[in-house]
């Protein structure tokens, strides 16, 4: 799979127009960077895969080419972690390609995921708002200095999860404004998740409850957001009717917490997804859209 995502590099202080481009293919292993990377481009490797281990996320084991665009220029520093990092995620299908549009990323990586601030971000934002991109990802660290330049918006993050979590919220919002998808399903999802946990919490007692039994945790862990968003929406497995989604949504929540904390794997979402899948049909025959130009019968 091909992903390109936006980013830029800095020449003096004139910031110039830089894609990063992944394929995962077949027919080797490892992360391969061409397009005349510096040592410490070459180096942030270990950097993402450390980040991408300890943010839960997965890093395929297939051959991975990521191309720095155009391949004539020198790139130098570490601004290219996350923009690289996010060019895997895509490639590898764990965030939506066609979200990442129109929005650029810059930040270095820590080795447990979070994001350290970088050099030169004011001309880098300045240049993406030139080339009529729609927001920049930056870390929390240099939020301010590129919210000076106006007429783009600027999106802080602390972590790789936390920049995954607000792409893929980004890309959802975009779906719904434009009305191509519904919001009611993540939300009865998000919801059932969130009262599962929270009660199962308070049985065992608050102040005694694990990490992995707060609400937050499970909205935020694992496939939650990308099978919530992008695959449990989608129009050709799940129900006809709102409140047919409703039971649909309340269906995955549940068999989703219920694998989470008693079952043999620690994520549950897709699970759910296939098994809620197979029992649409049953929903939509007894919960049936109205059809066109009939009324309701009253009861005499």
């Amino acid at each position: 799979m091909f992903a390109k995502i936006h980013t830029g590099a800095l020449a003096g202080i004139e910031a110039l127009d830089v894609t990063v481009e992944a394929n995962v293919a077949a027919g080797g292993i490892g992360l391969y960077l061409v397009g005349l990377p510096d040592s410490t481009i070459k180096e942030s490797e270990q950097r993402i895969r450390s980040a991408f281990e300890n943010s839960e996320l997965r890093m395929t084991a297939k051959k991975i080419v990521v191309n720095l665009a155009p391949a004539d220029l020198r790139k130098e520093g570490s601004l290219y972690d996350l923009p690289i990092a996010v060019a895997i995620l895509a490639a590898t299908g764990q965030v939506d390609a066609g979200m990442t549009d129109g929005s650029m990323f810059v930040g270095e990586l820590s080795l447990d995921g979070s994001l350290r601030g970088v050099r030169g971000v004011l001309p880098l934002v300045a240049m993406a708002r030139e080339r009529g991109l729609r927001r920049v990802f930056l870390p929390r660290a240099n939020v301010e200095e590129g919210a000076v330049v106006e007429g783009i918006e600027v999106v802080g993050a602390e972590s790789l999860g936390e920049v995954a979590a607000l792409a893929l919220l980004a890309g959802f919002a975009y779906l719904v404004v434009r009305r191509v998808a519904s919001w009611h399903v993540p939300a009865v999802i998000f919801a059932t998740m969130a009262l599962f946990a929270l009660c199962t919490a308070l049985l065992r007692g608050w102040s005694g409850a694990a990490l992995w039994q707060f609400p937050l945790f499970h909205l935020l862990a694992g496939g939650a957001m990308l099978g919530a968003l992008f695959m449990a929406t989608d129009y050709a497995t799940s129900p006809m009717t709102v409140a047919g989604g409703v039971i649909y949504a309340a269906g995955i929540g549940v068999l989703t917490m219920c694998i989470r904390l008693w079952g043999a794997y620690p994520e549950g979402m897709s699970f759910a997804i296939l098994i809620m899948n197979a029992v649409v049909p049953l929903i939509d025959k007894y919960v049936k859209p109205r059809r066109f130009g009939v009324k309701k019968q009253a009861r005499r």
